[in-house]
């Protein structure tokens, strides 16, 4: 006898978590992670159900594309960036940002001649080792990015923690202060103004001590649909800080 397996997924759950997160992380500007077709859930059903989100973030230009002709105008980040050099022109024509971690990428946005200027995240290898430039190196490839003239000025320095979802793991406390090392610098030597910066989380609902004085897993609210966010490094500086969710 065959058995048919039904999902529910509660929308109104993704709805009260976002809500729920914008309260814990201070202000910060939110971006929901819907790669992996919304982990399951649907792509277009969840970004309608998280749409009062700050921007969107993605594995593949061809989600941002079903994205855009969803109907959403919001910051759409290509988490995996440009795979060669002629995606920059179809980033540019969803007008969607792109995560720059690799030199390859590096090397396209230098000798890129389209006039339209491309947002970029600059990904901070902070410990997860997926993907991500040495903290050591960020001055300079920021420096290299602010001498390319296709490059947007609003540059985002972005992580990803491993294991924020382990309390007893001093990992993400490792992370935090790697992070802090390469983006910390002195604004005297930044090549262009202040970056903001981002944090993601791998698969938790956390709020950290390193990042705010929050509360525990067990309190902040959430609703059971897994959701992922990373605090602000300074609750001082929240409003140029991007925390992440996704269901």
């Amino acid at each position: 006898m065959s058995r048919t397996a039904v999902a529910t997924i509660h929308l109104s759950a993704l709805r009260a978590n976002l809500a729920r997160l914008r309260t814990l992380s201070q202000g910060a500007k939110v971006m929901a992670v819907v790669k992996a077709d919304g982990y399951g859930h649907g792509l277009e059903r969840v970004a309608r159900a998280l749409a009062d989100a700050d921007a969107f973030g993605v594995a593949a230009i061809a989600d941002g594309q079903r994205l855009r002709a969803a109907g959403h105008t919001q910051r759409i980040v290509v988490l995996s960036g440009p795979d060669e050099a002629a995606d920059l022109a179809e980033l540019r024509r969803l007008r969607l940002d792109a995560v720059i971690h690799h030199d390859s990428q590096l090397a396209w946005l230098e000798a890129d001649r389209d006039a339209r200027r491309l947002r970029v995240w600059l990904k901070i290898d902070s410990g997860m080792h997926r993907l991500g430039f040495a903290p050591e190196r960020t001055a300079e490839v920021l420096a290299r990015l602010k001498a390319a003239p296709t490059v947007d000025d609003d540059v985002v320095l972005m992580t990803h923690f491993a294991a924020s979802d382990e309390f007893d793991n001093d990992a993400t406390a490792r992370q935090i202060e790697r992070f802090a090392t390469g983006s910390n610098a002195s604004p005297a030597h930044w090549p262009m103004r202040t970056p903001h910066k981002a944090c993601r989380a791998c698969a938790a609902c956390p709020t950290r001590p390193a990042c705010s004085a929050g509360p525990p897993r067990a309190a902040t609210g959430c609703e059971p649909v897994v959701c992922s966010m990373a605090c602000p490094l300074s609750p001082a500086s929240a409003a140029a800080i991007w925390v992440s969710i996704r269901p």
